[in-house]
């Protein structure tokens, strides 16, 4: 979704009187607030050695703040999210007020699912054009869906038509009907209400909705394939969930979300031991160093279902190039070892040069999300979908007159 809707944003009358402002991205984690904030640069940027910078972008700032109250559960109460914002806003030191933000967010009751779907353009041949994609992606949406779910992503992976198959550009081919293969993420209505009030709470609008994982490949793709043409797997460790994913050229292609994370292994060690959750934290970063041997079990049993999930995730699927570990939990001593031995592939880090300068490397693991955000949205990269009716009445009749545009 990346390179190819670049054009299309760009040409975008109401977009460009904003292109010049700041841009303020808050990824909202299971038990942190990151944000970063870029600008656009008008001009194309040159270094002294002459050489012209690939970052449309210059960082203005970025801050990372904990929950004051973690909790297993996510997210917690708006208030305490809004509290946290103001103190990562805080730390980037803003210099002028900001009022919207684009937010990109995970959750454990992510649903994804893949789906193809097709529309009639006409009798005989026309040129496929952008309205006719803007329609297959709502009917795509439409059918994928629920009363309580909102769109947080919807990638186009590829498209068919009379004569061609598996294109993943069909602007200015010919064809009677044309079918798109997407992947769809939908998130909670509930989430997004809870999200909503804490932004209003710090006195910011949602521009736009994205999923933690798509930002965090906008972050990887320039740092681990400068060409774009690998096939990455990307694992986001986070506290209250798991995100896997394979990107190709930029895309997500594939993704799940495993609705457990470390506060799980964290929970366990802190009962077992009896010792508080940042010392129980301390422990499982510990890793494979463990002089406490029930401890130690705790995290094999841990490492051991993620391995059989991350089985399940490839079977059926090309093997990727190159695994890249993202989250706090990447940290965790001889876990890329393990993982490696495991999967069969070289297995690093996510560490991405747009937040080389950012801090120590588990603050620049924690802003890799927000990072990303703002290198789509500086890109000129769409939302990937609009947000749904939050009301059920304006859900349901949403669902109707779909039905009856696309059926009647």
């Amino acid at each position: 979704m990346f390179a190819s809707e670049i054009r299309s944003f760009a040409l975008a009358p109401e977009r460009l009187t904003t292109r010049i402002k700041p841009v303020v991205a808050i990824e909202i984690g299971s038990t942190k607030i990151a944000c970063v904030v870029g600008q656009s640069r008008s001009q194309p940027f040159s270094a002294l050695d002459g050489r012209t910078s690939a970052r449309p972008w210059d960082l203005l700032g970025a801050g990372v703040a904990p929950y004051a109250e973690p909790s297993a559960s996510y997210p917690c109460e708006p208030a305490l999210i809004a509290q946290a914002l103001e103190q990562a806003l805080a730390q980037a030191h803003l210099t002028q007020p900001i009022d919207r933000a684009i937010v990109c967010l995970s959750h454990p009751h992510l649903v994804h699912k893949r789906l193809t779907v097709q529309i009639e353009l006409a009798q005989e041949p026309v040129t496929v054009q952008r309205r006719h994609l803007a329609r297959l992606r709502a009917q795509a949406l439409g059918q994928a869906l629920g009363l309580d779910q909102d769109a947080l992503a919807c990638d186009a992976i590829d498209y068919a038509g009379n004569g061609f198959s598996g294109v993943r550009q069909p602007h200015g081919l010919m064809t009677m009907r044309l079918a798109g293969t997407f992947h769809v993420v939908a998130m909670p209505i509930a989430l997004r209400r809870a999200v909503l009030a804490a932004l209003e709470q710090a006195g910011l609008d949602v521009d736009r909705f994205l999923y933690s994982l798509q930002a965090l490949a906008a972050a990887l793709i320039q740092t681990t394939s400068p060409a774009g043409g690998s096939r990455l797997m990307v694992i986001d460790l986070g506290g209250c969930s798991i995100d896997l994913g394979l990107v190709e050229r930029g895309r997500l292609i594939h993704a799940q979300t495993l609705p457990w994370g470390g506060m799980a292994v964290v929970e366990a060690i802190a009962g077992k031991g009896g010792v508080s959750r940042q010392a129980a934290s301390a422990l499982a970063a510990k890793g494979t160093s463990q002089s406490d041997p029930q401890i130690e079990l705790l995290l094999d049993e841990y490492l051991a279902k993620l391995e059989k999930a991350l089985a399940q995730f490839l079977h059926g699927h090309a093997r990727p190039e190159l695994c890249v570990v993202v989250g706090r939990g990447a940290l965790m001593d001889g876990l890329l070892e393990r993982l490696e031995g495991f999967l069969g592939m070289k297995t690093v880090l996510g560490r991405s040069r747009l937040t080389a300068s950012l801090g120590d490397l588990s603050t620049q693991l924690q802003l890799g999300a927000a990072a990303g955000a703002i290198e789509l949205a500086c890109h000129g990269a769409q939302p990937p979908s609009r947000s749904q009716p939050t009301n059920l009445i304006e859900r349901v009749l949403q669902r109707a007159q779909f039905l009856l545009t696309e059926y009647f």
